[in-house]
């Protein structure tokens, strides 16, 4: 009977002074975010302290290491994937996020990080608006193509009564427009880029 206790003292003892690396590294974990017609996505939280992102597609993957790359993150997810992007938010602080593009291309090498507010991305156009500046009693959102790259600058200006933090009531995107509502009255774009 006391030789058990003995062994069992021992084994609990053992079990307390294991290695404090051991033990941090069960505090990571990957979760896979996505995983279709051969593209699989995983993100893993390493002991809550940073995210990487391991994308895979038959012999090609990317890493993308967050704290390397210098994008703010709390819980970064897979938003949208469509034939031509993937587009990941890392969500950091509330409602704001930075969203990370990846083209899928012939192989898998780029990504496209804005570090700019982005008000809408779109999985269907690849087109993504986001507010650039604000400046002299002036918001300048850019509208931008991931495909092409190309932008299309738009201004339009703040209410002065309105709270700072507040630049419009909604947004409405479209193919051919932007729709802007601020107090009530809608100002369009056009959307060509």
């Amino acid at each position: 009977m006391k030789s058990a206790q003995f062994i069992c003292a021992i084994l609990i003892l053992a079990a307390c002074t294991s290695p404090a690396s051991k033990q941090a590294e069960s505090n990571s974990w990957t979760v896979n975010e996505y995983n279709k017609d051969g593209l699989r996505i995983d993100i893993t939280n390493h002991q809550l302290e940073n995210f990487s992102i391991h994308i895979s597609r038959k012999n090609d993957a990317l890493n993308l290491d967050l704290n390397a790359l210098h994008i703010p993150f709390k819980t970064p997810e897979v938003s949208w994937v469509n034939k031509d992007f993937i587009c990941i938010s890392t969500w950091w602080s509330g409602p704001f996020a930075r969203e990370l593009f990846i083209p899928l291309g012939k192989q898998l090498k780029n990504y496209i990080y804005i570090d700019k507010d982005i008000e809408w991305t779109d999985s269907i156009s690849n087109n993504v608006l986001y507010i650039d500046t604000i400046l002299n009693g002036q918001v300048k959102l850019v509208l931008e193509n991931l495909l092409s790259r190309k932008k299309k600058l738009i201004s339009y200006p703040l209410n002065p009564e309105r709270a700072s933090d507040t630049y419009y009531d909604s947004l409405q995107l479209t193919k051919k427009q932007l729709t802007i509502w601020t107090d009530g009255k809608a100002r369009s774009f056009g959307m060509k880029i």
